[in-house]
């Protein structure tokens, strides 16, 4: 973690990470550093599962992979 969660998807945009995923993020933080990540191609998600509510952002090949790892464990 790097801090809030818009800082760790600025660091998905930029290419400093791969993927961001958490858990039970809140929109304020959320939306800002979504719209950094969809700015550069990449795309985001909101998954329910397990009764919690998961926040997936990065590459579409990588947040489609999360996913299917995430829900399928």
């Amino acid at each position: 973690m790097f801090g809030s969660s818009s800082s760790e998807l600025a660091a998905v945009a930029t290419g400093r990470t791969g993927a961001f995923l958490q858990c039970g993020t809140a929109d304020w933080d959320w939306y800002p550093g979504l719209a950094l990540v969809r700015g550069v191609g990449g795309v985001g998600s909101v998954i329910h599962h397990r009764d919690r509510r998961w926040h997936i952002a990065g590459a579409s090949l990588v947040v489609d992979q999360v996913t299917h790892l995430l829900t399928s464990a």
